[in-house]
């Protein structure tokens, strides 16, 4: 039933996020369309053909607030703002923040290419290579409401944001990492948290280091088989 409704919203490209019973999708088109889990199927609730006279051309999602992004870098959010998820600074006067429905656009932002959501923050990525953050990121090494973060030494190409972590990805292959990293999802080798400050991981480090210790595997299980050849040769 999800594959038909798709089709007949007009060939769904790769760009959608989900967050709870609701999902976001954006059309080849530009369209964002916005789907609603029903006790027996899915329905499109809303559409918007253009958010600001411009196509839609990422979207993601975080709880209970969404953004994206249009094909001139203009950046739109919508749902609860408590915590300045929507990033226009409302959210220290009472009155601004309760849920908001529809698509506002974002003024202190613009020539943006990605964004990219956490629980409650959100991140952008402009076509300069700058990084922005903005909403609840008092637990991250970054500025809220919308700070420029690491200008002018390093070029961002893409962030990733997750429950309790942070990754951007640098135009010379490197990642910048941060956060709770109970699991190791930062991949840095140990389980401790690295909310503090950012660390660059460099997967061509990682590789050699992957590599050499395969290689010290291979030769402590080739010499363990010569060692029980030598011995079954000797007693038997």
């Amino acid at each position: 039933r999800d594959l038909h409704l798709l089709e007949r919203a007009r060939a769904v490209s790769s760009r959608v996020a989900t967050e709870g019973g609701q999902a976001f999708f954006v059309t080849h088109d530009g369209e964002l369309v916005q789907l609603r889990d029903t006790p027996t199927t899915w329905s499109i609730e809303s559409r918007w053909p253009r958010l600001g006279n411009a196509c839609v051309v990422c979207v993601a999602t975080g709880y209970d607030f969404g953004c994206a992004v249009t094909d001139v870098g203009t950046v739109f959010t919508w749902g609860a703002n408590e915590l300045g998820q929507l990033g226009r600074g409302e959210h220290r006067e009472p009155e601004h923040t309760s849920h908001r429905r529809e698509p506002a656009r974002m003024d202190t932002l613009s020539d943006i290419m990605s964004v990219a959501t956490g629980v409650d923050y959100a991140w952008a990525i402009s076509r300069k290579g700058e990084a922005f953050s903005w909403g609840n990121c008092s637990d991250f090494p970054v500025s809220s409401d919308h700070e420029v973060f690491v200008r002018n030494t390093t070029r961002y190409v893409s962030a990733c944001a997750g429950f309790d972590a942070n990754i951007l990805l640098c135009d010379d292959g490197t990642l910048l990492v941060s956060g709770a990293n109970s699991n190791g999802e930062l991949g840095l080798g140990d389980q401790e948290p690295h909310r503090d400050r950012f660390h660059r991981l460099d997967l061509k480090d990682h590789s050699s280091s992957m590599r050499v210790a395969g290689e010290r595997v291979i030769k402590a299980v080739t010499s363990f088989k010569l060692m029980i050849i030598i011995v079954f040769t000797l007693f038997f």
